[in-house]
């Protein structure tokens, strides 16, 4: 004896009748999920990994026009709290002009999703609740990891202009 509705008819391309069972669709439906989730933290991953390289890569490369502005700082007899204030402003000018428009692009994208989606108010809330957490977590490491470098390339300019 059959249940009702425990299969799901499907017809091929010769309209013949496929005959799948729920629980299997089920747990075909669970695994896909399970692999688009997988594949998304991925992205998001190397994502952040590149942003974090690019941003790194962009402090190297402008560390020369940087180490003259030190310099010039230092022969003024800028103070060195000014100078190294004067010069993580310069550094980690890029990365916030960068993360300031990424969160607006994300604000916009979060309000399509959650109008496209109609979700009720409660999950609403949830999910900007996520939404923010995880934009102000990824801003807090992208700046942390940025003033880190800008430390460093500060330390170091004023370790080799010490001499002069």
């Amino acid at each position: 004896m059959q249940q009702k509705h425990s299969q799901i008819n499907f017809f091929d391309y010769h309209d013949g009748n496929l005959i799948y069972d729920k629980k299997q669709c089920t747990i075909e439906d669970q695994e896909n999920r399970m692999l688009n989730v997988s594949a998304m933290l991925i992205d998001m991953l190397v994502l952040f990994i590149s942003i974090i390289f690019i941003l790194l890569e962009k402090i190297a490369s402008d560390y020369e026009a940087l180490e003259w502005k030190y310099l010039f700082y230092y022969r003024t007899g800028m103070p060195e709290k000014k100078r190294r204030k004067n010069i993580y402003k310069e550094i980690t000018m890029t990365s916030k002009v960068a993360l300031i428009t990424g969160m607006f692009i994300a604000a916009v994208m979060i309000l399509v999703k959650i109008l496209y989606k109609k979700m009720p108010v409660y999950w609403t809330k949830i999910y900007l609740a996520e939404a923010a957490v995880m934009i102000i977590g990824m801003t807090a490491i992208i700046m942390i990891i940025v003033r880190i470098a800008a430390w460093r390339s500060f330390k170091h300019s004023e370790r080799r202009n010490k001499d002069e």
